[in-house]
């Protein structure tokens, strides 16, 4: 079969992928304890999110610099710190506690998700088969198990502390099962032609649609149980939930993009993602009640699912070999401002507004995705 061979030529990365999911998930159905915990408001949680942005962002930039010095021991390397620094946003007390923990996460999650991103794409250059969508697929089946878990074990009485320790030995057996296989990335040659900064008329647009998908993405997994919990009145089982149908159909919609729509035009199954993303972010920021929330995520997880993997394969497409990792790099810093900007803005939207107000800039951004995403020229 060849979804067989495709996690077997994913395994150097893929427990990476596992790894970020497991640990947000759980974070994303934690956050109203963890509020509490650090006694924030919205607008609080928000700034801590913002402040934590910018050393992710720093981070993330030196990315290629830090795989390039760690070699075949990055990934191993990488997920053992992501696991051991999750403690800190979980066990904080206070809110400049949990903003300096944040920051530390942040930055260590983003670099290695640049990092894994990079090697992946020279595995499908390098095998011919494309690997993204599985990969990225991996990453929320993990988010949606996770939150799941979460929201039992809140029900349960554990703490966010807790599910930390939970999730680290998780992390420990992941790391053990990562092969230390060495993934050849093609090196800027000394050409100066080669040298000259990567294209930004392909990378900038692709940037901008990658930071408006995470932004949904990630906004709505932060925020989306503590919407529910707030809507619906409900129970802390109900409100994980919303992150957890958000990962599987997150991971549903990848996995079809990676088998369905391959031969399709990426850009094109890019805006059809955001425009159908864009009406459930519409459904759950308007929800009169639980069947039309819950849809709502549901066509927001499916519809945003295939944004970024599908992305991704296209830069990786167009890009010359030589200075993929590169544009890879600079694509996701561009992008990533999203992902960690998105939490943060909704905080602040909500604090000026709603959460339905929130949810409603999202479906807006996506809507500019539909509008604005062209076959870029180089």
């Amino acid at each position: 079969m060849r979804i067989l061979t495709d996690i077997s030529l994913s395994r150097p990365v893929l427990p990476a992928f596992l790894i970020l999911g497991g640990v947000f998930g759980g974070y994303a159905a934690y956050v109203p304890d963890i509020k509490l915990q650090i006694s924030a408001s919205d607008g609080d949680l928000g700034t801590a999110m913002l402040v934590a942005a910018i050393g992710a962002v720093i981070a993330m930039w030196l990315a290629p610099h830090l795989d390039r010095l760690l070699g075949r021991a990055a990934i191993p390397i990488m997920m053992t710190a992501i696991g051991l620094f999750f403690f800190g946003p979980t066990s904080a007390t206070g809110l400049m506690g949990f903003t300096l923990a944040m920051i530390c996460l942040s930055s260590l999650s983003g670099s290695t998700d640049v990092i894994i991103n990079a090697r992946l794409s020279s595995i499908e250059t390098q095998s011919g088969h494309k690997l993204m969508g599985l990969n990225h697929a991996a990453f929320s089946f993990a988010y949606a198990g996770s939150a799941v878990g979460a929201g039992v074990a809140r029900g349960a009485g554990w703490s966010p502390l807790d599910y930390a320790w939970v999730t680290f030995i998780g992390v420990l057996v992941l790391v053990a099962l990562t092969p230390r296989t060495k993934i050849q990335i093609a090196k800027e040659t000394e050409d100066k032609t080669t040298n000259i900064s990567v294209p930004w008329a392909i990378v900038l647009p692709i940037g901008l649609a990658i930071m408006v998908a995470f932004m949904t993405e990630l906004a709505s997994e932060a925020w989306s149980a503590l919407h529910i919990e707030r809507l619906l009145n409900a129970s802390a089982e109900m409100a994980a939930l919303g992150p957890a149908i958000l990962g599987v159909t997150m991971g549903i919609g990848r996995l079809i993009g990676q088998y369905a729509f391959e031969r399709l035009d990426e850009l094109q199954v890019v805006r059809g993602g955001a425009a159908l993303s864009a009406l459930g972010a519409i459904l759950a920021a308007q929800a009169m009640g639980p069947w039309m929330v819950y849809l709502g995520f549901a066509l927001l997880g499916f519809g945003v699912s295939v944004m970024v993997p599908m992305l991704f394969s296209h830069v990786g497409n167009v890009i010359p070999e030589a200075q993929r990792s590169a544009a890879i790099s600079r694509v996701a810093v561009i992008g990533y401002f999203g992902f960690f900007i998105g939490p943060p803005m909704m905080g602040f939207l909500s604090e000026w507004g709603s959460l339905r107000v929130s949810f409603s800039a999202i479906a807006l951004m996506l809507v500019c995705v539909v509008i604005g995403l062209r076959q870029p020229r180089g």
